[in-house]
């Protein structure tokens, strides 16, 4: 090829004769014996990457290293967005109810079931209030492996007060202590009680305040249609313990509505209304199929682990050994990378790098939950980062 070109050019006089005979057949000769050498040098000779690697390869570096050690913990704040202020309801947090189960009685229980509960607070911790529904709980042990569904689900409701439009008038306070006994007798658990944090005067204070509100309903609504709506939702969280072994999920909704009586004309704008609490249901077991073919060290990771089943704020303290090793490799490792990226040891970065991406992937398994989909594209950008901090150092001295 280099002869042919030649004897073109010394025929034709060709004005870029020296370049076509001699620099591309060279770029394309070291390409051939030596792919990354002639690679490296193909790289090396552009303008912007001999500004950045040679002059500011370090800085550049440091900056990609402090990021990556950034990220891990914005992952683990999980912001959340701005939500806008809802006044329609009342949306109170998930309640945990505990029963009979403590620090003590736990050690009494099936190791199934700890397990159990450990996989089940795995998928309902970090969960905001806005994901605290009724539909995303239900939804989330629906798709627990380690549960199955116990029974057919529950659902009742009862009337707690009626005619509000007239009765509030005459005797708010006598119809507010008649709502919360037939509250507490259509519960009929004092544990799950205490866990809504409903007493005498809580029930009062939100029952008169729907009251009022279904009073000014009433007299503002020209239609004489039914309508309802929910004021108040509550779901609430029941773990097992020594006499129940089993999880049940609640839901207490109280519902105010407002309709036309029955057998009046709709003329004369006669109106009936009320308050309603609904109750529904669910029991989940653990699943021993699932649990049973689990390895052991997998339960003891489970049971002993960093993201383990806490109870109260001594449990909080527990750590396994697997998550206090994974933090102190990666504070060591973190260490290990500054001091390499700041001295003149550059051939080790490699190993600082590998080193620092393995612990990224500890970390973002640590503050990741179990079914969080985007875990997989922050390794492959931990992974992309390592490569890039290496390569932006060890490359300029191949090519020196």
């Amino acid at each position: 090829m280099k002869v042919l070109m030649s004897s073109w050019t010394n025929d034709h006089a060709h004005p870029f004769h020296t370049k076509v005979t001699t620099s591309l057949p060279n770029r394309m000769f070291r390409m051939r014996t030596g792919s990354w050498q002639g690679l490296s040098n193909a790289i090396a000779q552009t303008s912007i990457y001999k500004w950045l690697a040679l002059k500011h390869r370090r800085n550049l570096v440091l900056v990609l290293y402090m990021f990556a050690a950034m990220l891990p913990i914005f992952l683990a704040r999980k912001i959340q967005p701005s939500q806008p202020l809802v006044t329609l309801a009342l949306q109170v947090d998930l309640a945990p109810c505990f029963g009979k189960l403590d620090k003590n009685s736990i050690t009494a229980l099936d190791e199934n079931m700890k397990i159990a509960i450990a996989i089940a607070n795995l998928y309902v911790e970090g969960r905001s209030t806005s994901e605290q529904t009724w539909e995303n709980i239900i939804s989330i042990f629906m798709q627990n492996p380690a549960l199955e569904i116990k029974d057919v689900p529950v659902y009742k409701t009862t009337e707690l007060v009626k005619d509000v439009h007239s009765r509030f008038r005459l005797k708010g306070e006598l119809v507010t202590q008649e709502a919360y006994t037939r509250f507490k007798e259509f519960i009929g658990d004092q544990d799950v009680l205490i866990s809504t944090g409903f007493d005498t005067e809580t029930f009062s204070k939100i029952v008169l305040a729907v009251g009022a509100s279904v009073d000014g309903v009433s007299t503002s609504l020209k239609t004489h249609e039914y309508t309802e709506k929910s004021v108040v939702d509550i779901v609430v969280l029941r773990y097992p313990d020594i006499d129940i072994h089993y999880f049940a999920v609640y839901r207490i909704q109280l519902i105010a509505w407002s309709g036309q009586k029955e057998h009046t004309d709709s003329s004369q704008g006669a109106r009936d209304d009320g308050i309603n609490c609904s109750f529904y249901m669910r029991c989940f077991t653990p699943r021993l199929s699932v649990i049973n073919s689990l390895f052991e060290s997998t339960k003891r990771y489970v049971h002993y682990g960093g993201r383990s089943f806490r109870l109260n704020s001594e449990n909080d303290r527990s750590r396994g050994v697997f998550c206090v090793f994974s933090k102190i490799l990666n504070e060591v490792a973190g260490c290990i990378l500054l001091i390499l990226v700041l001295s003149t040891a550059e051939a080790c970065l490699l190993v600082g790098g590998i080193l620092k991406y393995l612990c990224d992937i500890s970390r973002i398994n640590e503050v990741s939950s179990v079914n969080t989909t985007h875990a997989k594209y922050f390794k492959f950008f931990f992974f992309i980062l390592a490569v890039l901090c290496t390569v932006t150092v060890a490359l300029p001295s191949r090519v020196a």
